[in-house]
């Protein structure tokens, strides 16, 4: 099924005030998993339901969305073994999780994300490792690797979840905590 302009304009002409946001979760593999309105409960489900019908029906969304991208907000979302938040207004990018490094942001499959920088000199005298050791753990050894000892894929982290695997459910815990907190403060920034 395609959705059409008239299916998305009708979002617009619910008669309810609603702050028109959309956040899309993009998966590495499959390109843009579904795009959600905050609307009515009623109607946000009948939408969502439509929209992840197709996966192929991605790009033409965008060209809808991007007819109208002076009227809506959006807060989108990157969601894979890396990962990055951005929170968009009238089609411009006014924050990022994205910084100096890839490393900054969300936590990801190997990289930890968000850190106060002064637990680097700390742990390289607790553990001697050089700076280039530490960078290394950081980029490639932390996130969900790091604090579920199984995997920097999600879906391996879910199956451990399913077996019973308490540090996994930390670690997915951690992971999905991340991500709502970007999004709740892109939201209020909206």
């Amino acid at each position: 099924m395609i959705v059409t302009k008239e299916q998305i304009d009708s979002c617009d002409s619910l008669g309810n005030p609603v702050k028109e946001l959309i956040i899309s979760y993009i998966n590495a593999d499959k390109g843009i998993s579904f795009l959600k309105w905050q609307i009515p409960e009623a109607e946000m489900k009948d939408l969502i339901k439509k929209l992840s019908e197709k996966q192929d029906n991605s790009l033409e969304l965008i060209q809808i969305l991007e007819s109208k991208k002076d009227k809506f907000k959006l807060i989108s979302c990157h969601i894979g073994s890396g990962g990055s938040i951005c929170c968009i207004e009238k089609g411009k990018s006014i924050d990022t999780t994205m910084g100096f490094s890839p490393n900054s942001g969300i936590m990801m499959g190997t990289r930890c994300g968000d850190i106060d920088y002064s637990i680097i000199p700390y742990y390289m005298k607790k553990s001697e490792k050089t700076l280039e050791e530490v960078d290394n753990i950081l980029n490639k050894q932390s996130g969900l690797v790091g604090v579920s000892g199984v995997s920097p894929d999600h879906r391996d982290i879910e199956n451990a979840i399913k077996d019973g695997d308490k540090i996994s459910f930390i670690a997915d815990k951690m992971f999905t905590d991340r991500i709502i907190g970007y999004i709740a403060k892109y939201f209020v920034k909206l």
